[in-house]
């Protein structure tokens, strides 16, 4: 199968597909998701808005792999919807999408897309051209992965059946996630410790039962609500850059790049989508 990964972040589609799959082309605006990506993934990644890509400049795939902007849908925005600036891109994505029809289309979001005019405007549009259509929201921890994070997904074909991934109990316990010691800055700001640990979500890096929270692009910026903190050898620490990752599914080679600011590296492992939910959707195109 030949994959478009569009809104492409650091690659958790890359991440999900079989080896004999290709990706013909990755799109993102961020300069440091593309840097990084480009240093994970060889195949073309072009830095972007996809606002102004036009319909010729979009190469052939059989499946259109997209996780648009969040913010216009997200809980802790004004939820504004497709009047929402940052939904341009995606509006854009949706004429380019009527332009190829292609094969199979793939979306993944905050919950709250569910149901809103973005979503509408998407089901509306498959509907009209045929396209048999699964969505739902999954989580990892549905599964068998020691973290949650519920997130919508939608997956049309016009040849195949999309239908909902069966749950799984936890199969994988979260110490075989995490470094045997405390990785380079991954220290809490000390007032902040003292301000907000009874707020903290915390889990005990030796407790096998133990479920991380959602990891968000505020992690290590907002103090809560924001994912789990882990207590190891007595002391509260951050989950690292790389324990995240291998959370959210990806190979260990993944890794992020040295010189990247400690925020940056955090926001963009938090806005990266779970690849093993993202195999898992899929799994129903290879039938």
């Amino acid at each position: 199968m030949q994959v478009l990964e569009w809104f492409s972040g650091l690659g958790g589609c890359t991440a999900a597909l079989r080896p004999t799959d290709s990706v013909v082309q990755a799109i993102d605006q961020d300069e440091m998701a593309h840097r990084t990506y480009t240093q994970w993934w060889s195949h073309p990644c072009i830095r972007r808005n996809v606002a102004h890509i036009k319909p010729a400049a979009v190469p052939q795939a059989d499946l259109w792999w997209m996780s648009p902007p969040c913010q216009p849908y997200s809980i802790r925005g004004r939820q504004q919807d497709l009047a929402d600036r940052r939904s341009g891109a995606y509006l854009r994505l949706l004429e380019l999408m009527d332009a190829h029809k292609p094969q199979h289309i793939a979306l993944e979001n905050v919950p709250w897309f569910e149901g809103s005019q973005g979503h509408q405007r998407l089901a509306t549009w498959l509907e009209a051209n045929g396209y048999a259509v699964w969505s739902g929201c999954l989580s990892p921890a549905d599964l068998g992965i020691p973290m949650v994070r519920r997130r919508f997904f939608l997956v049309a074909s016009q040849t195949h059946t999309p239908c909902a991934p069966a749950h799984q109990p936890l199969a994988k316990r979260l110490p075989a996630f995490l470094s045997a010691s405390a990785p380079q800055d991954t220290d809490i700001d000390p007032d902040v410790l003292a301000r907000f640990t009874d707020a903290f979500h915390t889990v005990d890096a030796d407790d096998k039962d133990a479920i991380a929270a959602c990891f968000t692009g505020a992690y290590a910026r907002s103090p809560v609500y924001a994912g789990s903190y882990l207590r190891q050898n007595g002391k509260l620490r951050l989950f690292s850059p790389h324990e995240i990752l291998a959370l959210m599914g990806f190979p260990p080679q993944c890794r992020m790049p040295s010189d990247l600011p400690r925020r940056k590296a955090y926001k963009l492992v938090g806005n990266s989508v779970s690849v093993d939910c993202v195999r898992a959707v899929l799994a129903p195109l290879y039938l």
